[in-house]
């Protein structure tokens, strides 16, 4: 399946939530997922302000003021559109999302919502299970040494709910999906410099 050109791959069958001492040992499935201590998480996270903060002090101490506001609003906005995915209602997927550029640091991450609450049927351990292991197989074939995007954006229903990454970057080969594990389905196109996949459930 190495075409990705209106591919179509279907699944039947059937990491910030709230972290114990570690990611749930749930969330390792089957398929060996990454995880991250509350440690490890708090780690991050701080250093991940200290340099957004560092930025916007830099754009005052130059006096630049419209900048540090520019900054200001960017970082504010992240957070909202991040803290609107508590309304998914796939705990395990979230979690993915929350800490998905500090278990995959050749990417950089944007996340934009449109999310109604509802009852999700499908087994969110078994979509953030999958998550992890297709960006482990992609992780294979990209350039350690470029900068690759992923912009995610969630989609929730009432009744069923979507998530659509695209990748921009400079790919080495055609992908090879992985076999979708569970009761939710994958399709995928590519075109040059950017991968888009998208992952579907009720």
């Amino acid at each position: 399946m190495s075409n990705w050109n209106n591919v179509e791959i279907v699944g039947k069958g059937d990491r910030l939530a709230s972290f114990t001492s570690e990611i749930p040992t749930s969330l390792t499935h089957s398929m060996e997922m990454k995880k991250l201590t509350i440690k490890e998480a708090l780690k991050y996270a701080r250093h991940d302000f200290l340099n957004e903060l560092q930025l916007v002090l830099l754009n005052l101490d130059l006096d630049q003021k419209e900048a540090a506001r520019t900054n200001i609003l960017r970082i504010t906005e992240r957070m909202r559109e991040e803290a609107v995915l508590d309304k998914l209602g796939l705990p395990a997927v979230e979690t993915w999302i929350h800490t998905f550029v500090w278990l995959h640091p050749t990417f950089s991450k944007t996340v934009t919502t449109e999310i109604e609450r509802g009852v999700r049927k499908s087994n969110d351990v078994d979509v953030a299970s999958y998550l992890d292991k297709l960006f482990q197989e992609i992780e294979r074939w990209i350039d350690p040494l470029s900068d690759y995007e992923v912009n995610i954006s969630v989609y929730a229903s009432q009744t069923s709910w979507s998530l659509r990454f695209t990748i921009q970057g400079d790919f080495r080969r055609k992908l090879e999906l992985p076999e979708p594990m569970g009761d939710f389905e994958v399709t995928a196109t590519d075109s040059e410099n950017q991968w888009t996949f998208t992952i579907r459930g009720q």
